[in-house]
């Protein structure tokens, strides 16, 4: 595949083996890379060059040959291989990676920020958790020495025992609500990573289409 055709930098030349295959893809209804825009048409160097003068067949404004009635048993002369130049198909491929470059480009800034978020989110859950902890393990010690001492301790006493397990209960209740909530967002996060990780990845393979695409129409 030879781009930039004639310096136009919106247009491809494809070589052909066979003026076969170059029909078949000439008349082919499917649009070249889905891109109904993008014109296709025969090019034949003979014809550029003038060579056709004198022969016995006659050309059309497409480019492709027919033979004159009563040439059916004249040999065909020798032909290069048939070309099929693909107008703006170079400016349509060009488009199409840029578009996915900038699609990668976003989705690694977000990935970035997401993954900076998971990190910050993670060590506050962390803090918040070592926290609820001791609360919990100091609830225990109060408890405790609540059945062990309450019938002996004075009521002073007892009922500030009391009143400090009732506040830590209501720090612990507090603290598993906010880890609750932490968890949720470490999850959110976790799900946008895997999210924008599937998308850089299919831009990638879609990149990596489009370039075996412009392989496959390449000439042998």
């Amino acid at each position: 595949m030879q781009v930039r055709f004639n310096g136009e930098a919106d247009a491809a030349l494809i070589t052909y083996a066979s003026r076969g295959e170059a029909m078949a893809a000439y008349k082919s209804p499917q649009p070249v890379l889905n891109n109904r825009f993008i014109k296709v048409f025969f090019y034949n160097p003979d014809i550029v060059a003038g060579a056709t003068a004198g022969q016995d067949r006659s050309v059309l404004n497409s480019g492709v040959n027919v033979d004159k009635p009563g040439s059916e048993n004249a040999p065909p002369p020798a032909q290069p291989p048939t070309k099929v130049a693909t107008i703006e198909m170079s400016k349509f491929v060009n488009q199409e990676l840029k578009e996915s470059r900038e699609k990668i480009m976003e989705a690694r800034r977000k990935l970035k920020v997401e993954k900076s978020n998971q990190i910050s989110i993670f060590n506050v859950h962390k803090r918040q958790t070592d926290l609820l902890q001791k609360l919990m393990d100091r609830q225990k010690i109060v408890v405790k020495k609540l059945k062990a001492e309450g019938e002996t301790m004075e009521a002073t006493e007892k009922k500030k025992l009391l009143t400090l397990v009732k506040q830590l209960m209501e720090k612990i209740t507090i603290g598993k609500k906010e880890i609750d909530e932490l968890s949720a967002k470490l999850k959110a996060c976790m799900e946008n990573i895997t999210g924008l990780e599937k998308v850089i990845s299919m831009e990638k393979e879609t990149r990596k289409g489009s370039d075996s695409d412009g392989r496959d129409s390449a000439s042998p």
